[in-house]
């Protein structure tokens, strides 16, 4: 699903640049906004505690959105009555920017930056790793829809609204209870024998990384982390006693 908060009939595309965009951003002194505007500001009331340092990736967004023109007055117009929005909602923008913060940061839990850590896409850490992505993702699609039902029959632009109507189209009750249903419904013994096959094949290194992530992600009364903790304390006892082993065999 796409928000359309840009254009009403499309996403932004890295195409159509001014020209001589960079003597614009210097004559116009551009690059102080896009700083200035990437800054996250700590608050005390209403009194500022702290400017943080720049987001890069607020920073270059503003930078590219900003280097492509608007060409009619219809464009302009329908990002000006979001604006509005956002401005009269005040509200509404925090808990949006508080609550994407916290899904990337579960997400970086699962391994978002990992790289290769998950395994090839079949090994079991990959299969594992998915299924917990696949319940955040309801998770978020979840909390979006709740923040539109708290605020968004106070909306008045026709980018709010419509992104709004089309969450709920696309992303329905029924949809959401399906995708619930599905994922409490996996069973467990996929689990134990993902767990099983992992011990067989990976290292202690990545098996203390996932120890750390598991124990990030899930409560500790889960059956499914009690299961990780038996089979992963079990195997570092057997870890432990090759470890003696040797050391009483160089000892001789």
């Amino acid at each position: 699903m796409n928000a359309y908060l840009l254009y009403p009939d499309r996403e932004w595309s890295n195409a159509g640049h001014y020209y001589d965009e960079k003597v614009i951003i210097q004559d116009l002194g551009l690059n102080t906004l896009f700083r200035a505007a990437a800054r996250e500001i700590e608050k005390d009331g209403d009194r500022i505690v702290r400017l943080c340092e720049p987001v890069p990736f607020l920073e270059s967004t503003m930078r590219k959105v900003m280097m492509v023109p608007l060409e009619t007055e219809e464009e302009i117009l329908y990002r000006q009555d979001i604006l509005r929005d956002c401005f009269a909602r005040e509200e509404f923008i925090y808990e949006l920017y508080a609550f994407s913060g916290q899904i990337l940061a579960d997400w970086d839990k699962l391994g978002r930056k990992a790289g290769g850590k998950l395994g090839t896409r079949n090994s079991p850490g990959a299969l594992i790793g998915e299924i917990h992505v696949l319940q955040l993702f309801v998770k978020s699609l979840s909390g979006l829809k709740a923040l539109f039902a708290k605020y968004g029959e106070a909306m008045r632009s026709g980018g709010l609204r419509s992104l709004h109507e089309r969450l709920c189209r696309e992303f329905s009750d029924e949809l959401e209870a399906d995708l619930r249903r599905i994922l409490e419904g996996i069973p467990f013994y996929l689990w134990k024998k993902g767990i099983m096959a992992y011990f067989e094949q990976f290292s202690w290194e990545d098996a203390d990384w996932w120890n750390g992530r598991f124990k990030a992600i899930l409560p500790g009364e889960d059956a499914r982390l009690l299961a990780w903790r038996g089979i992963y304390g079990l195997s570092g006892a057997v870890r432990a006693a090759g470890k003696l082993e040797k050391l009483e065999v160089s000892s001789k």
